[in-house]
């Protein structure tokens, strides 16, 4: 959800103000269905919810998959280190939209609040507020919101290690600001201390 921009460009809404447009509709769409989860929340329980969230989000997920690979034609840019798709049938684009939709909505109607209400149930009174914190924090601490997908890529290159306490350059990692596409560079700022420069390959 974080990526849906990217990834309604990849299918195929190219102007800045129609993936905008299209993230503003994901939000209204979360709002809306998150309101009837937290009203029926203790109806329909925990369990129940969560095993029908991941199921519906997981199909939703395959079927952008599956449409992408079967009715789109993937071009990478080397440049940009991007694959955007051409699709072959306008239906196929508006389909792998719809699917998002549909995947924000099943997420809304089910994890939106129950995976925050629920961590809390597992704790007794007196560790309650400790516990909460640690898996609120936990949640945090493993995703990769607020990040550009260049930082992304930067994170999980194969000469990286998986700890990242143990990463100075990757806990420093800052916001890729710019990109000189004349000259193939990304600037960065990750050492914290100023711009450094990092040559894009395959430039011609």
């Amino acid at each position: 959800m974080y990526y849906a921009v990217f990834l309604f460009e990849q299918a195929g809404i190219s102007s800045t103000r129609g993936s905008l447009l299209a993230n503003g509709i994901q939000g209204a769409v979360l709002n809306v269905f998150t309101w009837p989860n937290m009203y029926w929340m203790d109806t329909w329980g925990r369990r129940t919810p969560m095993v029908i969230g991941g199921a519906g989000m997981g199909t939703a997920m395959m079927l952008i998959g599956v449409i992408m690979k079967t009715k789109g034609n993937p071009i990478y840019d080397p440049l940009t280190k991007k694959t955007n798709f051409d699709f072959s049938s306008q239906t196929a684009s508006n389909a792998t939209i719809a699917f998002v939709y549909v995947y924000v909505m099943v997420f809304a109607l089910t994890w939106a609040c129950v995976a925050w209400v629920y961590p809390p149930e597992l704790f007794t009174t007196g560790s309650r507020g400790r516990g909460t914190s640690m898996t609120s924090a936990t949640n945090w601490f493993v995703e990769t919101a607020g990040k550009s997908l260049e930082e992304v890529d930067f994170l999980f290159s194969k000469d990286r290690t998986i700890w990242v306490f143990q990463d100075r350059q990757a806990r420093k990692v800052g916001a890729i600001f710019e990109r000189d596409m004349a000259h193939g560079e990304a600037l960065t700022d990750f050492d914290g201390k100023g711009i450094g420069t990092t040559h894009v390959d395959n430039v011609e």
